[in-house]
């Protein structure tokens, strides 16, 4: 006996035992519907159109694939490695000679059979498969793009090492692969139809997208390799008992009994309903047992007693333990999968992803570490006791990049172990850091005149972002406005092109401010700013500008009744002790108009103790006397009429 190395069904972690002799793993008929030949699974279309299937080559039908972006995702995977050996048959008919996958479950990770692409030229079919000598790669000679119906039967066999591609039943090109013995790296991979796989779960990432276009019909894995004395069976469909071993069996209607069997019990292998009909004997009549549950057991439906329903498979569920992790306390997120009923601990399958919601922030994998509780790398799955559960830790990895918090969600895949609960998904965030004060980061603006705005107006605004980056204090002073104040706002600096900011124009609103006082300088109330998306931008936008991390940047500005859309602006740059003005800033501050000015006295002192306040958080006295002194007896910020050029000055103690 052997074991099949294709997991078969949707999500099934259990093996198939088969006989010595060759045998489908699985078998796409494609006779008007997806499902698998004896019931095990059926794939999901996606892009087709109303009524996909077109008369076939092999059986009534074959699936038309009339456009790009059309493909078929399967509920096989594979989930091992050390494999040695796989066979790909399927009939094709394309007039297309370019990038094509016919199937695939990842040529990175286990095997791809296309036409051109990376293994072979326009036209031809190419085979590729990962081995543990690395991807082997082989080409067919023929070309089969001719729009007529052609057989294509791929073949590694690990124990010769060597690869054949036959065409039509007939070897067409094979090469000797020195060392290639076993492919498959372990990592899980779902199966697709007509376009590569990426996908660990049923349904997941594509790639390549290089849609097969053209009919698909009878698609069949092995899990051996195929002699070529068997080619002409499988390429003839010879019904003699020489191809037993390599026929899957027939099935008209699709409803997952074979014709052979329906016929034998005295079935419409036309009518489907048959496969959900009760059966004649005790079992049919005691407990309702149908056709098709007595032919996937290998009961035989006219004998008493020789069946019984399996026992109710376990709910499995998902929930949050606790939500929140952090990078720089390196705390973890924990997410449970629970499972009810009793019995042995069985495999639950599950997918990460996050959500890409503009509102909430998007991680990837590089941003944590699944484990269990343990600390061990959980690789897809975790045993799960019913009647108990199991812990997945997200374990957060630290980097250098300011994010919103980052969402995680655990999904749980399907399974033949298992009935996947009504809740089958949880999630959590992975934030930088947690919400103390000592996680905080400032954030300064120092107010300018606003695009040639004629005024003596100055002014700092600070903006304090917690430590998760989700909420932000704002503070504003000013004074000197040529009228009273009509409006405050944080803006979003404008761009010229997406992605190249324009300090030259004025940017989109993205917060309300409570507005100062309008003439006497005194502050407003201290306004909460809760970071939300708007204006366009998605709160990692919004995160990703205010530390100029995307080159961009915000600021907040001051409108007056003479310049309603705004007297001062000044952009926030993260604070570290001075703050400093990039050139493009300077030059979109300067105004045509005077410098604010003030003669010498306690009204100039008074200014500079002010600046000195809110760019160093607490001068010594010594620092205002030097500042003031500076300012009153350096030519360059003397006016000439007894007052002085402060704003100068600040600017230039800035830079």
């Amino acid at each position: 006996m052997r074991t099949l190395a294709l997991v078969l069904a949707a999500g099934s972690f259990a093996t198939l035992t088969l006989p010595a002799e060759p045998r489908i793993g699985v078998h796409y008929q494609l006779n008007g519907s997806a499902l698998e030949a004896r019931g095990l699974g059926q794939g999901t279309l996606t892009g087709f159109g109303a009524d996909p299937f077109v008369s076939g080559q092999v059986g009534p039908k074959a699936l038309r694939f009339s456009s790009l972006g059309q493909s078929v995702a399967l509920p096989s995977f594979y989930t091992g490695s050390d494999y040695p050996a796989v066979s790909v048959s399927a009939w094709i008919n394309t007039s297309v000679g370019t990038d094509q996958v016919i199937a695939s479950y990842d040529r990175d990770q286990f095997w791809r059979l296309g036409i051109d692409g990376a293994s072979a030229g326009p036209g031809q079919v190419g085979f590729a498969v990962q081995t543990n000598d690395g991807v082997k790669d082989l080409a067919s000679v023929s070309t089969v793009n001719d729009g007529q119906w052609h057989h294509v039967l791929a073949v590694f066999d690990g124990n010769a090492e060597k690869m054949e591609i036959f065409i039509d039943g007939v070897s067409d090109s094979s090469a000797a692969v020195p060392g290639a013995k076993t492919f498959g790296t372990g990592v899980k991979r779902y199966g697709y139809l007509g376009v590569g796989s990426k996908a660990a779960a049923m349904g997941g990432p594509t790639g390549p997208k290089n849609y097969f276009q053209g009919d698909l019909d009878d698609v069949r894995v092995y899990s051996s390799a195929i002699q070529p004395s068997q080619v002409t069976a499988i390429f003839t469909e010879d019904p003699s008992p020489a191809a037993d071993g390599l026929r899957a069996p027939a099935d008209r209607d699709a409803d997952g009994i074979s014709n052979l069997w329906e016929e034998q019990f005295g079935l419409d292998p036309d009518n489907p309903a048959d496969a959900v009909t009760p059966t004649p004997d005790a079992e049919g009549t005691a407990i309702g047992a149908t056709y098709l549950q007595q032919y996937r057991a290998g009961a035989d439906p006219t004998v008493d007693n020789d069946y019984s329903h399996p026992s109710p498979l376990p709910v499995v569920t998902a929930s949050v333990v606790s939500a929140e992790a952090y990078e720089l306390e390196g705390t973890p997120a924990t997410l449970r999968i629970s499972a009810d009923g009793s019995g042995p601990a069985i495999p639950v399958f599950f997918s990460m992803g996050t959500s890409s919601d503009p509102g909430e922030g998007a991680s990837d994998p590089s941003d944590y570490i699944v484990t269990d509780t343990a600390g061990n790398p959980l690789g897809g799955f975790v045993m799960v006791t019913p009647g108990g559960s199991a812990d997945v830790v997200i374990d957060p990895v630290e980097d250098t990049i300011a994010e919103f918090p980052e969402v995680v969600e655990l999904s749980i895949d399907s399974s033949d172990d298992y009935v996947v609960g009504t809740v089958s998904s949880a999630r959590g965030t992975i934030s930088d850091a947690t919400d103390t004060p000592e996680n905080v980061t400032t954030f300064k603006a120092i107010y300018t005149p606003e695009l040639g705005a004629t005024t003596g107006g100055t002014g700092f605004a600070t903006l304090t972002l917690n430590g998760p980056k989700t909420e932000a204090t704002f503070y504003s002073t000013y004074s000197g406005l040529s009228s009273p104040q009509s409006n405050q706002h944080i803006h979003h600096v404008a761009e010229s092109s997406p992605g190249v900011p324009d300090f030259g124009a004025r940017g989109p609103v993205i917060e309300p401010l409570d507005m100062i006082n309008p003439h006497d300088g005194s502050a407003a109330p201290e306004h909460v700013w809760t970071i939300t998306d708007t204006g366009g931008y998605s709160v990692q936008g919004l995160i990703d500008a205010l530390f100029r991390q995307n080159g961009l940047a915000l600021y907040c500005n001051v409108h007056t009744q003479n310049f309603g859309s705004g007297e001062i602006w000044g952009f926030f740059e993260e604070f570290n002790g001075a703050v400093a003005l990039s050139t493009e800033e300077i030059t979109a501050y300067e105004s045509p108009a005077p410098a604010a000015s003030l003669p010498a006295g306690d009204d100039l002192r008074r200014e500079v103790a002010r600046f000195l306040t809110q760019t160093t958080w607490g001068p010594r006295m010594a620092d205002i006397d030097a500042l003031y002194n500076e300012i009153t007896t350096n030519p360059a910020y003397d006016n000439g009429d007894g007052s002085y050029d402060q704003q100068g000055a600040f600017q230039q103690w800035m830079t």
